[in-house]
């Protein structure tokens, strides 16, 4: 699997959580929830924007090295 299609992934599979987890507070809102909320879930989104960007260097990077080698 490729970077950008591993990147895409990634990034398809935690807006699934993240709108999964909006249907959840709307029945679950107290202060576990809004615990878990900022604990976890505002610092895996942070972590996965994080992760795409590197993820785009590091491709560019490889593209770059390829390039030089044909």
């Amino acid at each position: 699997m490729s970077l950008p299609s591993t990147r895409s992934k990634l990034q398809k599979e935690t807006r699934e959580l993240l709108a999964r987890w909006d249907r959840t507070i709307e029945e679950w809102n107290d202060p576990v929830s809004r615990r878990l909320q900022v604990e976890y879930l505002d610092q895996l989104e942070r972590a996965v924007t994080r992760a795409s960007e590197a993820m785009d260097a590091m491709n560019e990077v490889i593209c770059r090295a390829q390039r030089e080698c044909e």
